[in-house]
């Protein structure tokens, strides 16, 4: 029996249900069914106590570290779900303990009571941006990626994976650059407006093969005095990215690239900011995350 229950975790994979409302489910049975192997008891179908017992576990005594009340709410949000989903689809008169008055008690208590400081990063101020790409990255060609990949990550307000995985096709001819129509990053030229960036994003939060984002880039941005368009093809220009690759791929020597996407936004962007504020000592509160913060807010 335990194993047909468990089966309909995989029919999900055929059902209605949202992808991301999928790997909620899975991810609340996955933390549920660690719980079980460390307590050494049958966890699916859960009884009231097992909940219960589970929902402590999680908040006080988990190794290596206990959870946030809001991941607890979140996983305990899955399993319900698939509680639900077994009873509907096997018709087994089963109990969803997360529904009950004793579960639903104990998960209020730890949402006003375990909730962990927030270790989210801070967003720049518009100066220190601005002080960023003036003085943060040096002359060489690692200096001139780094600060294209800050821009895509503050004025598009890219999470870096998204950056990461942008892909360019072009060619040149002289020094006249010419983007394939079917290149995910491209600069758009019309005769009634001024240039701007347009990237297709492929890899992001809410993002899909089937529901890709759009994301458009300004000529100018005045309050960060960069021109946006002229940063980006002056970097192709230089440094000939491989086209039909990774627009963002880090440099090697004088003219190579990785082959892999680039993945040091952290180091770099701190990097960046400890020198363009040599006197600064707060650039442990900054992250990869705060360019696109800082736009943001």
């Amino acid at each position: 029996m335990r194993r047909a229950l468990v089966r309909t975790v995989h029919s999900m994979e055929r059902d209605v249900l949202r992808t991301s409302t999928r790997a909620q489910v899975l991810r609340g049975i996955a933390d549920l069914s660690k719980f079980g192997e460390r307590s050494g008891r049958e966890v699916l179908p859960s009884a009231e106590l097992t909940a219960a017992s589970y929902l402590v576990y999680s908040v006080t005594c988990r190794e290596p570290d206990t959870l946030d009340s809001s991941t607890v709410q979140n996983y305990a949000a899955g399993q319900s779900l698939w509680h639900d989903m077994v009873r509907e689809q096997t018709g087994l008169p089963l109990v969803n303990p997360y529904k009950t008055r004793r579960v639903r008690r104990l998960m209020k208590h730890i949402t006003e009571h375990y909730k962990k400081p927030s270790r989210a990063k801070k967003p720049w101020s518009i100066a220190q941006m601005r002080a960023m790409y003036r003085r943060g990255f040096k002359a060489t060609r690692s200096g001139r990626h780094q600060r294209l990949v800050l821009m895509f990550s503050n004025v598009g307000m890219l999470r870096k994976n998204a950056s990461r995985r942008l892909r360019i096709k072009y060619r040149m001819v002289g020094d006249v650059i010419h983007y394939a129509t079917s290149s995910p990053v491209r600069v758009i030229r019309s005769p009634r407006r001024r240039p701007y960036i347009h990237a297709i994003v492929s890899a992001d939060k809410n993002v899909t093969s089937r529901k890709r984002r759009d994301v458009y880039f300004p000529d100018q941005v005045r309050s960060l005095r960069i021109r946006c368009v002229d940063m980006l093809e002056e970097y192709i220009r230089r440094e000939r990215p491989p086209s039909g690759g990774y627009l963002l791929a880090a440099p090697i020597g004088r003219s190579g690239f990785r082959a892999t996407a680039y993945t040091n936004h952290h180091a770099a962007f701190r990097a960046a900011y400890a020198r363009s504020h040599p006197a600064a000592t707060d650039a442990v509160t900054f992250g990869s995350g705060s360019a696109r913060k800082a736009m943001a807010q």
